[in-house]
């Protein structure tokens, strides 16, 4: 009985076990989680195979490999890449390999390409004219490698990259060491490489230790339409005086509550400038002698008012200032040319006309005619008599933009009878005046400048004369009763 029990024991703890290791295979392991060791001989090759994918921009990671002389004799390691592969995850294009940049650090690095560098970019043979070497390694030594990677956040639209991955595969092969050169032992070169990256276009150029660089440069962007020229001997510093590696130009999203341009301007194209220390936080650059900055622009896009085109930089403490042309040459068209300093956010601003005044214009108002009689029977009725004059007035204002002359004409019944002319400016108003005088009786129509009205000269009755013909048929009248009347009387008996 106790056998049986210790035999059904034993049959569980087996069946756990397995239950066990089973459910520890099947977890995910971790890539990489050991750090490899490629053991190599004089004249030998080893390699390492290396994936990378589901990342998004910002991410960063490191690989450490181990390299172990396992031969007998002294020699150099050179490495290359090989086998890359990508996956497109979307469909939209493999695009992995435009954005994430690698870099190498050893003491005993040498390389002529500037790091870090994008994967295409690494030497892809033992015989490419590019190369990364460690420049000794010795028997039965063994040394470290530590990789990293990049994916950098460069301020434009990165989805075609989104679950892209890349694998690829990192080549060593131990070299025999040159022989040995009679005199001192050369120096390292004293310079380092300087990446200008124009919307994705990089241009490369030796920068000394004190920061001047050594050759000039014109860095454009992939069309070749802006440009960035810096002479030989131009010192380029971060702002905080450290050595810059790489400056970049990317396009600026302008948004009217962050980038407002100046009064009487138009913001027609935008872009971020900034400047890094190997994969430290941007910052900006000092150009101690100005570099020229020449900028493209479609001509379509100007306002129909627009007067000139130039370049201002914009910062939030100082906002908006117009830079200065450089001398010594002229922008051709659809292309505006500054001389700059340092980095910041540049913009091409049209700048635009102001609007033309408006031409003088003339409205008449305020039409009266005296004398003027309100008759009972009729609302208003201008009535004037024979013998009497007729002033009519009307007020003439200038409305418009600029000084003008006009001509004020009076109609009587559709007839010019008489004109004035005046002279205002803008805003300025005046009154005219005409005086009729002579009129025959009638009615008239009058018009002054589109107002019209009428006036009605009645016939001139001479009262006094009226009442002295009454007086005197009167007087008649009562001469001649009285008459008859004597003579009734003398003719009575």
């Amino acid at each position: 009985m106790l056998h049986r029990k210790v035999a059904k024991c034993g049959v569980r703890l087996a069946l756990a076990l397995i239950i066990g290791l089973t459910l520890l295979g099947s977890l995910p392991a971790p890539t990489q989680a050991q750090t490899p060791v490629v053991d190599l001989v004089l004249g030998g090759e080893g390699a390492t195979g290396w994936r990378v994918g589901d990342i998004k921009p910002g991410y960063s990671g490191t690989w450490e490999v181990k390299l172990h002389n396992a031969g007998s004799k002294n020699g150099f390691v050179t490495i290359w890449i090989s086998d890359i592969q990508e996956t497109d995850w979307h469909g939209d294009g493999a695009a992995l390999d435009d954005y994430l940049l690698f870099n190498l650090s050893h003491a005993r690095l040498s390389a002529n390409i500037a790091l870090p560098a994008k994967i295409r970019e690494l030497p892809q043979s033992a015989s490419d004219a590019k190369y990364i070497k460690i420049s000794r390694l010795n028997a039965g030594e063994t040394v470290t490698l530590n990789w990293q990677w990049e994916f950098p956040e460069i301020g434009e639209p990165q989805n075609r990259a989104q679950g892209d991955s890349l694998s690829f595969t990192i080549n060593y092969m131990l070299e025999e060491l040159p022989p040995p050169q009679l005199g001192p032992e050369p120096s390292p070169p004293s310079y380092q490489w300087l990446e200008i990256d124009i919307l994705g276009e990089i241009t490369k150029v030796k920068i000394s230790s004190s920061g001047r660089l050594l050759d000039s440069c014109i860095a454009t962007d992939p069309d070749n339409t802006h440009k960035l020229e810096l002479e030989k001997g131009t010192k380029v510093t971060c702002c905080c005086g450290d050595i810059p590696s790489r400056i970049k130009i990317r396009v600026c999203e302008v948004c009217e509550e962050t980038l407002l341009p100046p009064e009487g301007t138009e913001i027609v194209a935008a872009y971020n400038f900034l400047g890094c220390v190997c994969n430290s936080v941007p910052c900006p650059i000092i150009f101690q002698s100005k570099a020229k900055l020449t900028l493209s622009y479609d001509p379509d896009l100007l306002p129909e008012n627009t007067s000139s085109v130039i370049i201002a930089s914009y910062d939030t403490v100082q906002g908006w200032r117009e830079l200065e042309r450089p001398t010594g040459g002229i922008a051709e068209t659809e292309e505006v040319c500054a001389s700059i300093s340092h980095t910041l956010t540049f913009a091409i601003l049209a700048k635009l006309a102001p609007p033309a005044p408006l031409p003088p214009h003339f409205v008449a108002s305020s039409l009266t005619i005296v004398p003027t009689v309100r008759e009972i029977w009729e609302p208003v009725t201008f009535v004037t008599r024979t013998g009497e004059s007729v002033t009519i007035t009307a007020n003439i204002p200038n409305d418009g933009g600029q000084e003008g002359t006009y001509t004020v004409e009076l109609k009587l019944n559709g007839e010019t009878v008489d004109t004035t002319t005046v002279t205002l400016g803008a805003g300025q108003s005046q009154q005219v005046s005409f005086i009729l005088s002579g009129m025959d009786y009638g009615q008239y129509q009058v018009e002054v400048a589109g107002l019209s009205g009428e006036f009605t000269v009645s016939r001139t009755i001479n009262w006094w004369l009226i009442i002295g013909i009454i007086v005197a048929i009167g007087l008649i009248a009562w001469g001649v009763n009285l008459g008859q009347e004597e003579k009734k009387g003398h003719n009575l008996p």
